[in-house]
């Protein structure tokens, strides 16, 4: 698939979800906007190795998982880059295995790290990664969502579970 045809896919899948219901009350509506092709195969801003996961933000931007280049990419409805977060590693704001990351009302960015076994939070106040940000026995984690009073819903594929947090990493 080519960059374009997966944004277009997911976007299409989006749109299916609103329709359905099942999408989360602060999940943005987009009117009257058309995605250009946006991205490549790199590493620099708005270019791509092996995007996995595109979701729509709060605050009308798109949020897509970079997995080959270990980050996370913000970037606008018409594709430019806004923000790119994330390198290969184990530390605060380094991924192995980046599937998933979705975005709170405030601005807070969670990324789902499934092979560090973990989500991270990036705190929109003070631009800095928690690795610690919820303190749970993840395995493998693979999906994130997050409702309109502010729970976050993981995935925790290989503990074949859901979990609830706050925003502040307590688990419900």
């Amino acid at each position: 698939l080519t960059v374009l045809s997966f944004l277009l896919h997911t976007l299409i899948l989006g749109a299916f979800i609103l329709a359905s219901g099942c999408a989360s009350p602060v999940t943005p509506v987009v009117q009257n906007r058309q995605l250009k092709e946006t991205g490549h195969l790199g590493d620099s801003k708005g270019m791509f190795r092996e995007p996995r996961d595109l979701k729509l933000t709060p605050r009308n931007t798109l949020l897509v998982t970079d997995f080959r280049n270990y980050r996370i990419q913000e970037l606008t409805l018409d594709g430019d880059p806004l923000n790119s977060w994330g390198y290969r590693g184990s530390e605060a704001g380094e991924f192995l295995d980046p599937v998933t990351a979705t975005m709170d009302r405030e601005g807070n960015v969670y990324g789902v790290d499934t092979w560090n076994h973990r989500v991270q939070k990036l705190d929109v106040d003070t631009g800095k990664w928690n690795a610690d940000w919820a303190v749970a026995d993840f395995y493998a984690p693979r999906g994130i969502a997050i409702d309109s009073a502010n729970r976050i819903y993981v995935v925790n594929t290989s503990r074949h579970s859901i979990h609830v947090y706050r925003s502040d990493g307590h688990r419900l």
